[in-house]
């Protein structure tokens, strides 16, 4: 019987190859398990931040509920402001026409500061969407050549006057120099009539802001008669081009004129910037001047006549158009000068 002691069976060898890819599959099989691991696992958060997570979208909540109740209670005081406006309103008698103007005198209701925002704005597009119906039927110069032209024609009735005038000016200056020196010069361009002074680094800055402006204005026309303008000034740019309208609000709701002997004018103005070069842009402007008014009705013209100092004869309203012309074309020339002292000090 043999009684030695079993002998140990040979151990197989394996490759170090195999090795190699039994420790590589083992590696696969580990980043997987840790892989599901981790997308399955949760981790109970803390109830204190749990609370405070809560507390702040409820709060976020709140103030989303107050700003909605805000937006709701402006969207009713616009109506009601737009319902008794229009109730008001006694409808135009002439047919609207793409030709001619049949939009009445500018009016600004009396509301809340979005209520008015909303008017201005909606006056502003209304003008700038005009701007073809306005300008397309005058005769500007095709060259590069300052052009200036003045009328005053007469009412039917010749007891009511309206001045028309448009220009043409081109500096050597790019659109969006011009666009902004623009906007300034137009916004400062009442002090500088009364003063020659041109704005200060705090003003540009000032008046730069913003595409939409309201201002009440004390005309610096005579130092005789009173005279004021509730101007809405806004500004539209394009790719090649910036239109810039004014509108006089005869009739503002919020500031009502109580003085009738103050006179007012329906103003209307467009001015539009081309690109007509990499530093070239052409400025052509146009604006209508209604005959004055007061809270009564028509300024008659012999109050008129006494305001300019010419006797209310067979000449007058000859001698008229030629105050008018004169006084017309040197505010434009001013206003040329004032706006390239305007680029100069902004480039």
């Amino acid at each position: 019987m043999d009684i030695s002691p079993p002998r140990e069976k040979k151990k197989k060898k394996v490759s170090k190859k195999k090795q190699m890819q039994v420790l590589q599959q083992r590696i696969y099989n580990l980043e997987n398990c840790l892989s599901n691991r981790k997308r399955y696992t949760t981790t109970l958060m803390p109830w204190e931040e749990v609370a405070k997570a809560l507390k702040e979208d409820t709060l976020e909540q709140v103030r989303a509920n107050r700003t909605l109740k805000r937006e709701v209670e402006m969207q009713k005081e616009l109506y009601a402001a737009l319902t008794a406006w229009i109730s008001r309103m006694t409808p135009s008698r002439k047919t609207p026409s793409v030709y001619e103007e049949t939009w009445q005198h500018s009016h600004l209701l009396k509301g809340n500061d979005y209520s008015r925002r909303t008017a201005q704005n909606w006056i502003v597009q209304q003008s700038y969407h005009n701007t073809q119906r306005a300008m397309a039927h005058l005769p500007f110069p095709d060259s590069t050549e300052t052009y200036i032209d003045v009328q005053m024609l007469m009412n039917e009735d010749g007891n009511a006057f309206q001045i028309h005038c448009f220009s043409q000016h081109v500096v050597s200056f790019t659109l969006e120099q011009v666009s902004s020196a623009f906007w300034v010069a137009e916004n400062s361009f009442t002090e500088y009539r009364r003063s020659r002074a041109l704005p200060t680094f705090e003003q540009l800055g000032s008046y730069s802001q913003g595409d939409l402006r309201y201002d009440c204005e004390d005309q610096p026309n005579t130092a005789t008669q009173k005279m004021r303008n509730n101007c809405l000034h806004g500004r539209i740019r394009d790719e090649d081009r910036t239109t810039v309208v004014c509108r006089t609000i005869i009739t503002d709701e919020a500031f009502p004129m109580l003085d009738s002997s103050v006179w007012t004018m329906d103003i209307k103005q467009w001015t539009v910037a081309d690109r007509i070069g990499p530093h070239a842009t052409r400025l052509r402007t146009f604006y209508t001047i209604d005959h004055p008014k007061t809270i009564k009705g028509t300024v008659p013209m012999e109050e008129i006549a006494n305001l300019f100092g010419l006797p209310y004869d067979g000449q007058f309203l000859f001698k008229l158009s030629e105050r008018m012309r004169i006084s017309q074309t040197f505010q434009r020339e001013l206003f040329h000068e004032h706006l390239e002292k305007v680029l100069d000090i902004m480039s």
